[in-house]
């Protein structure tokens, strides 16, 4: 009994261990045309990745793995400049977190977060700040397993910026803040319990969401002159809200 014991005691040390355990990665980069890479794919560590570039036409690629529990992800990219590129591929597993922020100050910079979670029991935070003009940001959240949050943020300021947003089942909330004109804000949320808004600043903007599934909220508030709105919800005991005025 006591073999067995201290067996037992010595199998939950090792899995904690491997949970506390942490990887840690920083580029900073000055200058244009440049390419940064971070690859973090011990499954059984979490991980800390951190970009930062200041220029033109650079890009910057964060790729993270961490499954063991407790374990967690966390991939910062900051791009000052025009014509730039950051994209952050984040996979997490049981009991595991994910936090990620991109940040881009220019024009014509294209901001990506794909997260994929695993088995159950995952929280993701997904952030991008972009303020110029002509940027794009895309999020997407997948899922695999039951358990799960996710939040993602999109914050564009400037004109003719393009949001898109979409995530796989439920408990997920999605946010798209635009401010400026001819702006554009996609939200695709499938599931159950999720809950997309959209707010515009300005003129001639146009957001749209789709949601496929029970017991969503939609909301859109437009602020300014002519914006254009549209709302579908495929489900029982749905919300949807628009709000348009000067």
């Amino acid at each position: 009994m006591c073999k067995r014991v201290l067996t037992i005691a010595a199998i939950l040390f090792v899995i904690s261990g491997l949970a506390v355990a942490a990887n840690t990665a920083t580029i900073t980069q000055v200058g244009s045309d440049n390419q940064a890479d971070i690859t973090q794919q011990d499954e059984n560590n979490s991980h800390t990745a951190t970009i930062t570039q200041n220029g033109n036409e650079n890009q910057a690629t964060i790729d993270q793995t961490a499954d063991a529990w407790g374990a967690g992800a966390n991939a910062t990219i900051t791009q000052t400049g025009n014509l730039n590129y950051a994209e952050s591929l984040v996979r997490n597993g049981y009991h595991a977190y994910v936090d990620a922020v991109i940040t881009q100050t220019g024009n014509e910079n294209i901001a990506i977060q794909n997260f994929t979670p695993g088995t159950a029991w995952n929280s993701t935070d997904g952030t991008i700040l972009q303020d110029g003009f002509s940027n794009e940001a895309y999020q997407t959240w997948g899922y695999i397993g039951t358990d799960y949050s996710s939040k993602l943020d999109a914050t564009q300021i400037g004109d003719d910026n393009y949001a898109e947003q979409k995530s796989g089942r439920n408990g997920n909330d999605g946010d798209v803040y635009q401010e400026g004109d001819l702006n554009y804000a996609y939200q695709d949320l499938g599931g159950r319990t999720n809950i997309a808004d959209t707010s515009q600043i300005g003129d001639q903007n146009w957001a749209e969401i789709h949601q496929l599934g029970n017991s969503n909220v939609a909301t859109q508030s437009q602020t300014g002159d002519l914006h254009s709105s549209i709302i579908t919800q495929t489900g029982n005991g749905n919300t949807a809200n628009v709000v348009q005025g000067p």
